[in-house]
């Protein structure tokens, strides 16, 4: 599954610490990381926990992709997702 990127550099590596700064565009990077299994092991309930934090910051693209990665889950991936 392909999913939405804002941009495909820097990889992982660059964009987990700006992630966990709160940076949006980096959590919804980090999401497509995870969500396609780039750079790291493709996890889907990592990529939403990501989209989902990203979109409560107003990042559409990210609630696009938490939405759309929903629906391949079963419904305690999605609970793991949100703790």
């Amino acid at each position: 599954m392909l999913l939405k990127k804002k941009t495909t550099q820097p990889h992982y590596k660059e964009w987990q610490p700006l992630a966990e700064q709160g940076y949006a565009d980096a959590q919804l990077n980090l999401g497509v990381c995870y969500g396609n299994g780039q750079g790291v092991i493709q996890n889907y309930a990592r990529a939403h926990m990501w989209w989902n934090i990203a979109a409560s910051q107003g990042n559409k693209t990210a609630l696009e992709n938490r939405d759309k990665v929903a629906k391949d889950m079963t419904s305690s991936q999605i609970e793991k997702a949100q703790m």
